[in-house]
């Protein structure tokens, strides 16, 4: 460990972490994300209520608040480290609709799209032109071109439900998104083309 910022007095901490590719800004999404819905499972731990966006300069440590529409779960930041998308999972128990694209030097919201209930992970593709975001509810993805979020999102794709996570594989063509089947909560994997 070379250092520690601490983050303790965003409650409820910290569910998820992304680093700008030059190593210097960290974007964390601050939430009780679907751990609230879970209480009866895992003991009935008491919850804190609140949530944030974070934008830390890890060279000072300070952290500069950023209030997306609704609750930050999955983050994704683009190649050249300006511009951070947020999939706005709420909570377990009150689910939100959204994803936000952040401008990182600006500490602002640029855009605020509705997507669906229960985005949870968002990704982007290695040149940072598509997008890819999971929508809990809807049971599939949506996909994006970065440059008009609102104007290219498409329809709800279809994968399984309650998608997990997604992510690209080389290139801009193909994508695998993880689908968990119930009861028995298998993972697989299934790739779809961006065009």
């Amino acid at each position: 460990m070379v250092d520690t910022i601490d983050l303790s007095m965003w409650e409820p901490g910290p569910i998820e972490v992304e680093i700008t590719p030059d190593g210097k800004t960290a974007v964390v999404s601050i939430g009780p994300a679907y751990f609230d819905g879970l209480a009866g499972l895992v003991g009935d731990p008491e919850i804190p209520e609140g949530g944030t966006l974070l934008v830390v300069d890890l060279e000072s440590g300070i952290a500069d608040e950023v209030q997306t529409k609704d609750l930050p779960f999955g983050i994704a930041i683009s190649p050249d480290g300006t511009t951070a998308y947020t999939a706005n999972y709420g909570t377990g128990v009150a689910r939100d609709s959204t994803l936000s694209v952040i401008d990182i030097p600006g500490r602002r919201v640029i855009e605020e799209v509705d997507v669906g209930s229960g985005p949870e992970q968002v990704a982007l593709s290695p040149d940072g032109s598509l997008g890819i975001v999971n929508i809990v509810t809807g049971g599939g993805i949506r996909i994006f071109q970065t440059s008009d979020v609102a104007g290219t999102m498409s329809e709800v794709l279809e994968t399984g439900s309650d998608p997990p996570d997604v992510s690209f594989l080389d290139g801009n063509d193909r994508a695998a998104v993880a689908t968990r089947s119930r009861p028995a909560r298998r993972c697989s994997f299934q790739g779809r083309t961006s065009r």
